[in-house]
């Protein structure tokens, strides 16, 4: 069952979904988060229509990279550790274009002793200013403040002492010095005066000067189905990618019109055999960047 009270709809939490490519036949899904009303824990659980196809559905994790296929139109997660990430994509094994995503950088189910009003950022000359203010706290000892590079995985970086108790308004300053070029993600966490610790703010990202041209991650690894390509453009323009074989030979030559900053690809794999491949992504004006994935 879950406890209405103990778990909190978390930011970007997305109940349902429907799949908008016009070469897809209407496929719906329905995800709710269950939340562990003692220990640390949430699951997703995904209701998904009949396929219009006939086809099987097939799911990926997009952060460790698993994919399988669903033996029925319900699939409930295994636990996942609250205050983390989720990111999965559902797809028909027979069309595997006609997919659709649900992600959240935060899911939070604990009830806070703290009342954050706002957590932000400012990108200063000697770093990244991170600005927060409570509007009541209980109990609290200090904020960790946590940074990430690709928006999923997260380390602390500085701790910042806390009022404790109050009932007035609480500002909190931060600052991250001697960042190079490029979008840095935040987040906040509380820990009280029992030492339990829990993210207790939405994820913010900053981007520093002009970015450096580069692919950023390839999820899932291995691939099964398709391979999530990010990377980063310092320019809105038409980036071009290859795909070799593990002898050096040309697959394919795709583009995207690629914007100002972090980008995605979903490079479909059905007609790839198993083996090591290599993308090549160039740019006329930015240069080129080079990465591998294995397809099982």
């Amino acid at each position: 069952d879950i406890d209405s009270i103990a778990c909190q709809q978390p930011i970007g939490y997305v109940n349902n979904a429907e799949d908008t490519d016009n070469n897809c036949s209407a496929v719906l899904a329905i995800a709710d988060i269950i939340c562990h009303p003692q220990g640390h824990l949430y699951q997703i659980t995904f209701a998904l229509s009949p396929s219009p196809s006939g086809s099987a559905y097939g799911i990926s994790n997009n952060i460790n990279g698993e994919t399988f296929m669903l033996t029925n139109n319900f699939y409930t997660t295994q636990g996942i550790e609250i205050g983390t990430a989720y990111s999965y994509t559902i797809f028909l094994i027979d069309d595997p274009d006609c997919n659709i995503g649900f992600e959240s950088n935060l899911v939070d189910c604990i009830t806070t002793h703290i009342e954050l009003l706002d957590f932000k950022g400012e990108i200063h000359s000697n770093g990244n200013q991170l600005n927060w203010s409570t509007a009541s706290e209980k109990d609290s000892k200090y904020f960790t403040i946590e940074r990430s590079i690709d928006g999923y995985t997260f380390h602390p970086i500085g701790q910042v002492q806390a009022t404790g108790n109050s009932n007035t308004i609480q500002q909190y300053h931060f600052l991250d010095p001697e960042l190079k070029s490029g979008i840095y993600y935040y987040r906040l966490s509380e820990t009280n005066s029992q030492n339990t610790s829990r993210v207790v703010s939405n994820t913010i990202s900053l981007q520093r000067g002009d970015l450096t041209f580069g692919i950023q991650n390839i999820l899932p690894v291995p691939a099964r189905i398709f391979v999530n390509i990010t990377f980063n453009s310092n320019a809105q323009e038409k980036v071009y990618y290859q795909t070799y074989d593990i002898t050096g030979k040309l697959m394919n030559t795709y583009h995207i019109d690629a914007n100002k900053g972090r980008n995605t690809i979903n490079l479909k794999l059905h007609n790839y055999p198993a083996g090591t491949y290599f993308v090549k992504m160039y740019s006329a004006t930015q240069g080129e960047a080079i990465t591998r994935f294995i397809k099982e």
